[in-house]
């Protein structure tokens, strides 16, 4: 075992299951993939979900997802976006 500290961030990724590392990346790619994902959330037909209008963004405008927005179906965690920020 090592006797380094770990992280911060560390504590929180075994606490929630996932951690915020700020800077980890640069802003305009991560700013990128928010983009991608927000284009992706308005390409369902017949939903209305707009980016521009707080007005949608709730359960009837968007594609079917647990609770705190978690999408497991669409094959989004395939989706360019998704890969290019897990890498």
């Amino acid at each position: 075992m090592s006797t380094t500290a770990s992280p911060a961030w560390i504590a929180d990724l075994r606490r929630d299951g996932f951690a915020v590392v700020k800077g980890a990346g640069p802003r305009e790619r991560a700013d990128a993939y928010a983009s991608a994902a927000l284009d992706w959330a308005e390409s369902f037909p017949g939903l209305g979900f707009k980016r521009d209008d707080p007005a949608t963004w709730d359960a009837d405008h968007l594609p079917i997802h647990y609770p705190g927005g978690l999408y497991v179906g669409y094959a989004v965690a395939h989706e360019r976006f998704a890969w290019e920020a897990r890498q």
